[in-house]
């Protein structure tokens, strides 16, 4: 947020809230040190070294390749795939497997339907919450504070066969977040209980049973989600 003020202020932050991230440690650096490579020298370029870098392979600050350096195998295995015309035009079928294909609004469209969809989920636990997760999202809420910000703050919806499963966990979570954003000020928009007009639930839609949609789903949730932030 901070990097993106120092180019452009939004005059609006929609923050997903995944409970699931609350009480799951990030343990995957990679994508620390990839960030990092990506972002302009400031002095938010130096904050962020101290607060992520210094807890990953720092060797990437010198030697950006090293962000690469787990994936040699895959990337030998792409060097052909590299040389295809499609892949030299930034066309679609790079990106196809046997299950899914990409399309070009950016959504994720399934082929197999049979394929057997996860059922794994990191269930909601108020006591395994980690204290970066409060710190941090204060941080966020003060930085939108000073800097006259709207934070908007939603949770994208699971399939319906998962708060069948799972009822009590769902709700918990709901409960301690639509409790803590009203100590906030916050609004805050769960769309497990919000219903959508157009929009459908049910597992079909979806990849597995966390809520991660296929395209006509998403794009029926994005586009419904519009709707209903513009009002």
């Amino acid at each position: 947020m901070k990097e993106t003020c120092r180019n452009h202020k939004p005059e609006r932050v929609i923050y997903e809230l995944d409970p699931s991230y609350w009480i799951n440690r990030d343990i995957d650096t990679y994508y620390y040190t990839q960030l990092f490579n990506y972002m302009s020298w400031s002095g938010v370029k130096a904050e962020y070294f101290l607060a992520k870098i210094t807890s990953a392979d720092f060797r990437t600050v010198l030697f950006p390749w090293f962000n690469y350096q787990l994936q040699w195998k895959s990337n030998l295995a792409n060097i052909e795939l590299k040389k295809t015309e499609n892949y030299k035009n930034y066309g679609l079928d790079t990106f196809d497997l046997p299950y899914q294909t990409l399309k070009e609004e950016g959504f994720l469209f399934v082929k197999d339907t049979k394929r057997a969809k996860s059922q794994y989920i990191s269930l909601w636990d108020e006591g395994k919450i980690l204290n970066n997760s409060y710190r941090y999202f204060d941080k966020i809420v003060s930085f939108c504070i000073e800097n006259d910000i709207e934070l908007l703050v939603f949770t994208t919806p699971v399939p319906q066969e998962t708060l069948e499963l799972y009822p009590e966990n769902y709700q918990k979570a709901n409960q301690y977040f639509s409790k803590m954003m009203n100590e906030y000020g916050i609004t805050y928009y769960n769309f497990n209980y919000i219903k959508l007009d157009g929009f459908d639930k049910s597992l079909a839609g979806y990849s597995d049973y966390d809520g991660h949609m296929f395209g006509d789903t998403a794009g029926s949730f994005s586009k419904s989600l519009g709707s209903y932030v513009k009002k």
